[in-house]
């Protein structure tokens, strides 16, 4: 899409928070990947991923931000086919998606950068796209009460990291913030 396509929906992010309802991610990753599948087949690129969470949100944003770091990891691929792995570690407010790949990866002192609306470490011509994607996510991310983060490290690949607040159902059906407290094993875990 032209980098104007890209800029009206990061305009159009403030949609009505009344969007918010209970979003399965692992209906959010399948739609990203049928949306990526010419993208998957021409790069034989394997996308592997743990089982994710439910959380509250917007589906349509919340598919962007699984389509947008999955693109990114297949457009800066290496020689090697692209593997992408998606885990999900629970904290205990918030999920923490953990999206790795095994790329050319993005060095450290460009860490801080990547997430700007201009950012692009690689001119149009060697690979093309807008460079409004990450801005796009994070801002997606940061709507929902997340973060987005690279890991630091020039290790091969890159490692974003995608934190979502946890949210419990009540009796209800109706959402609150981390209603139960966590239990006695999962408490230790996270100290």
């Amino acid at each position: 899409s032209s980098m104007l396509d890209s800029a009206v929906e990061y305009l159009t992010l403030d949609r009505e928070a009344s969007d918010r309802r209970p979003v399965d991610l692992n209906t959010c990753l399948r739609q990203a990947l049928v949306n990526l599948r010419i993208e998957i087949e021409e790069s034989h690129a394997h996308v592997r991923a743990g089982d994710l969470p439910v959380v509250v949100g917007d589906r349509e944003q919340l598919v962007h931000v699984f389509q947008n770091l999955i693109a990114n990891a297949i457009k800066f691929r290496g020689p090697e086919i692209p593997i992408v792995t998606i885990r999900c570690e629970e904290r205990r407010h918030e999920y923490a998606l953990v999206f790795r790949d095994n790329g050319i990866g993005i060095p450290s002192a460009h860490a801080d950068r990547i997430f700007g609306v201009r950012a692009r470490l690689h001119t149009s011509e060697q690979i093309p796209g807008t460079g409004l994607g990450l801005a796009l996510c994070r801002a997606i991310v940061e709507r929902h009460g997340g973060r987005v983060t690279l890991e630091k490290g020039d290790t091969l690949g890159a490692t974003f990291i995608v934190t979502l607040p946890r949210t419990e159902q009540d009796p209800t059906g109706t959402e609150r913030p981390d209603a139960s407290p966590a239990p006695l094993e999962r408490a230790r875990i996270d100290q």
